[in-house]
């Protein structure tokens, strides 16, 4: 009882622990997932995050629902069913430089509504962001955003 009181847990939002459970979930799995062979690509790689976040039961949807930007539509990696969290899947590889993936992930933020909690799932395996704590200060994490890197 002490020890949930410390952690203030029933502080957290419902999005707020299904963010750090999903986060625990993958930083475990996906080590293992690609001990031996990394993603082909993005695609392969969310095929696997789909797999990790379905593996209990299916409560995540893949690419949905389809949100109006301007001009433009964009779709989530994934979404809960209610659409309260939207998750984008980052496979940063050799080439990919550090400010690539800031520029993705901004121009990924300000397209989803407002209201929904979007979390960003960096895998990282090579190392490109040297600094995590730098990369998520640049972010608007808590209420809005929750930036999960896996390495």
């Amino acid at each position: 009882l002490i020890d949930l009181i410390s952690q203030r847990e029933y502080l957290k939002t419902p999005v707020d622990r299904l963010v750090d459970d999903i986060c625990r979930r993958l930083r475990k799995a996906i080590p293992v997932v690609f001990r031996k062979n990394q993603p082909k690509n993005e695609n392969d790689f969310n095929d696997k995050v789909e797999g990790i976040l379905n593996s209990d039961k299916p409560q995540f949807e893949r690419e949905h629902p389809q949100v109006a930007f301007g001009m433009a539509k964009a779709r989530p990696d994934h979404s809960s069913r209610d659409f309260s969290l939207l998750i984008e899947s980052k496979y940063l590889r050799a080439k990919t430089t550090a400010s690539a993936v800031t520029d993705g992930v901004s121009s990924d933020l300000i397209k989803y509504p407002k209201d929904s909690h979007v979390l960003f799932i960096l895998y990282d395996p090579q190392r490109k962001i040297p600094d995590e704590q730098k990369f998520k200060s640049a972010f608007p994490t808590g209420e809005r955003c929750t930036i999960c890197i896996i390495k």
